[in-house]
């Protein structure tokens, strides 16, 4: 996504490009060895609970952090759907029919 010439990254304005390198980074060190085609629904699940996880006990969770992340899953993979990759187009078939806990919102 980041780097293939054709991506929709190259046209966003720079402060979402740094937002989506922050959780791409993240993406890749946590989950980044897994293949497309392999990852199920109880994967993102527990992903999205391990992002969400404090950062330190009795600290609050990180739901803003979780939801970017899954956001940012969400856009690397429909890239890949246009790419026609189809372990891409699976998982963002599953990613589709998910819902998750969102955080409150900002005053």
């Amino acid at each position: 996504y980041q780097t293939h010439p054709g991506s929709p990254y190259h046209s966003r304005r720079a402060d979402t490009q740094f937002f989506y390198d922050d959780y791409i980074k993240l993406l890749v060190e946590t989950v980044g060895s897994r293949r497309a085609r392999a990852i199920t629904g109880p994967d993102i699940r527990r992903w999205h609970e391990n992002w969400a996880a404090p950062a330190a006990p009795g600290r609050p969770q990180r739901l803003r952090r979780a939801q970017a992340a899954i956001t940012t899953l969400r856009v690397v993979v429909a890239f890949g759907v246009e790419l026609k990759d189809a372990g891409a187009k699976e998982l963002h078939q599953v990613l589709g029919a998910m819902r998750f806990a969102t955080p409150q919102r900002r005053t």
